[in-house]
């Protein structure tokens, strides 16, 4: 797999999502003209989310984001949960129930930047 990434994309969940959910839908900030439904070339590539960042409902959650669909708000996303091991054992928290509304961003991670300075 081949992590991608994209600068100035944050957003909320459109709707709540369960703690086993594949998918959810996003809306994205006013600068959702770049939001990267297109950097996919490879059904292997991915870009991770992060689900509350601030904390403000659980534990931040990172997920694995494998595909974006739509031209507009919201837009699905398919996304991979508990996948992201070694980002879990950072920090990266556990799949949980979100309500919607909740702030998603698409952040570097610590293991980013750890395989950067490998």
């Amino acid at each position: 797999m081949a992590r991608k990434y994209w600068n100035f994309c944050e957003g909320t969940l459109h709707a709540g999502i369960s703690n086993t959910a594949t998918s959810c839908q996003v809306n994205v900030a006013a600068n959702a003209s770049i939001f990267p439904s297109s950097i996919f070339g490879d059904v292997s590539d991915y870009i991770v989310m992060c689900i509350d960042p601030d904390g403000a409902e659980h534990q931040p959650e990172l997920v694995k984001v494998t595909n974006i669909s739509g031209s507009s708000n919201p837009y699905t996303l398919t996304i991979a949960r508990g996948s992201t091991e070694a980002e879990t054992s950072k920090g990266g928290g556990s799949a949980q129930t979100w309500d919607s509304g909740r702030k998603v961003v698409f952040p570097v991670t610590a293991l980013t930047a750890e395989a950067a300075h490998a």
